[in-house]
């Protein structure tokens, strides 16, 4: 009797398992939306905003319906999508939105440049938002009717994916992150796909991306033509990118015509990027086969940094990458660093190339203030920077560089040089021995060769492109 029990209660057991994995699997749902009007529960239709209110409850929103569990996608047929219920989008769930294919997209929070006091994209801590291959735009405005940060998309304590080709155009915020602010513990943004950033502008700091207490990832990204204004605080900091954090990662990506202009009596600093890596944990930063160039850091005050303004003891490592006509110039105080400023935390540089960068006073390549041990740029190419080229005031590996010449670097002790000049604090020179005798070709990076200048232009020496 007990063992027949036994066996029927097994039995059922096995039933009710069998009848679990039977059941049917609630899906991440595939929303059409089929109007751009934005309707809010209104209509017959399935609007973009009813679209996202549906995926974020699992529930029918308006003509949109949504059940399930997962990644729930929203699909837009081609048409320009204006945000006139004069609200953001609150993402809560795991969202991606989405062209149909072969449709062309735009988002926009109004019709014209500062036509909204609110943004497109609104992440909560909840929230998980993928943006593929559309135009997002016009979200804010230089306004007390809109006091905060990210001009387009807000992450707080969230999760960003922008891929597919985006574009985050003609954003405004009077304070961080022109077109995305990433902003809370634990925010995630990840920017790739061949996306674009450009024509945005933060009144503080960040023109195309502030990042604070998060993770920052950009890989083949165009950040071009944004602006911080550094109007709230005493300084503007990332014209292109502002970021402070602990993990940055910047690869095959260009941050080219950014600027950091103060226009309240302060600094402006990292015209194409300002950086402070936090070591509470990880503190790392790297830039790999990137090109920062023709970016301006100019201040009230001081000008510092026109490619990169790096703060905070993390340390950051920059390979195959391409540092190039950018400025640190303008303001009634310090004006170091066209390409690079560090003011404290060890940069590692090789295989690279920081060229054609400049200042009004010195350190047009590189000024180095206070690092410490493992401050290096090596096997990299260093020339047709304005004077004095590298300029440090702490420990500097500075070995197995091509300077434009082949006797080295120009110095006090080798004045002759048509090269690049150095100048270290007098006690801890800039050591730049073992230099290359010739310009080499580094991951595709053409390096420039100079040659005494026999025109009548004035410059000592005339740069080139592979002299012969």
């Amino acid at each position: 009797m007990i063992l027949a029990i036994t066996r029927f209660m097994g039995l059922m057991a096995l039933l009710a398992m069998l009848t679990i994995f039977n059941l049917p699997t609630a899906q991440a749902a595939t929303i059409t939306v089929n109007t751009t009007v934005d309707e809010n529960g209104t209509g017959a239709n399935c609007s973009l905003r009813e679209a996202v209110l549906s995926a974020n409850a699992n529930a029918d929103t308006g003509g949109c319906s949504a059940s399930g569990y997962g990644t729930d996608t929203i699909t837009l047929p081609t048409g320009t999508y204006t945000l006139s219920a004069g609200s953001a989008l609150s993402i809560t769930s795991a969202i991606t939105i989405q062209p149909a294919v072969g449709a062309t997209v735009i988002v926009q929070a109004a019709v014209g440049i500062g036509g909204a006091a609110y943004r497109v994209f609104d992440v909560t801590a909840t929230g998980n938002l993928t943006i593929s291959g559309m135009t997002v735009r016009n979200g804010g405005q230089f306004s007390l009717a809109f006091l905060q940060n990210g001009g387009c998309v807000r992450v707080t304590s969230g999760v960003l994916l922008v891929t597919g080709g985006t574009i985050l155009e003609n954003c405004r915020t009077p304070f961080e992150g022109g077109a995305v602010a990433g902003e809370g513990a634990g925010n995630s943004i990840t920017i790739n796909g061949g996306s674009i950033l450009r024509g945005n502008i933060a009144g503080d700091d960040g023109g195309g991306v502030k990042s604070l207490n998060g993770s920052l990832s950009l890989n083949g990204v165009t950040i071009r033509n944004n602006q911080a204004l550094g109007g709230i605080s005493d300084a503007a900091l990332g014209g292109g990118v502002s970021y402070e954090g602990e993990t940055l990662s910047i690869a095959n990506t260009s941050i080219v015509g950014n600027s950091a202009t103060d226009v309240d009596g302060g600094i402006g600093a990292g015209g194409g990027i300002s950086m402070r890596l936090i070591t509470v944990n990880i503190g790392v930063g790297t830039i790999t086969g990137s090109t920062i160039s023709d970016n301006l850091a100019t201040g009230t005050t001081d000008s510092l940094g026109g490619g990169i303004y790096k703060f905070g003891s993390g340390a950051l490592t920059i390979t195959d990458s391409a540092i190039e006509r950018n400025q640190a110039t303008g303001g009634s105080g310090n004006q170091h660093g066209g390409g690079i400023y560090n003011l404290v935390g060890p940069i590692i540089i090789s295989g690279s190339r920081i060229q054609d960068n400049s200042t009004a006073s010195t350190g047009g390549a590189y000024y180095v203030v206070n690092v410490g041990a493992g401050e290096s740029i090596t096997n990299s190419c260093i020339v047709a920077n304005s004077d004095t080229a590298v300029v440090s005031t702490d420990v500097l590996n500075a070995t197995d560089n091509w300077w434009g010449d082949a006797s080295g670097a120009r110095s006090t002790t080798n004045p002759a040089s048509f090269g690049d000049s150095v100048s270290g604090n007098g006690t801890t020179p800039v050591n730049a021995t073992g230099f290359k005798t010739m310009a080499p070709t580094l991951a595709g990076l053409e390096c420039q060769g100079c040659i005494a200048d026999i025109s009548a232009l004035g410059d000592p020496r005339y740069c080139e492109i592979d002299p012969p």
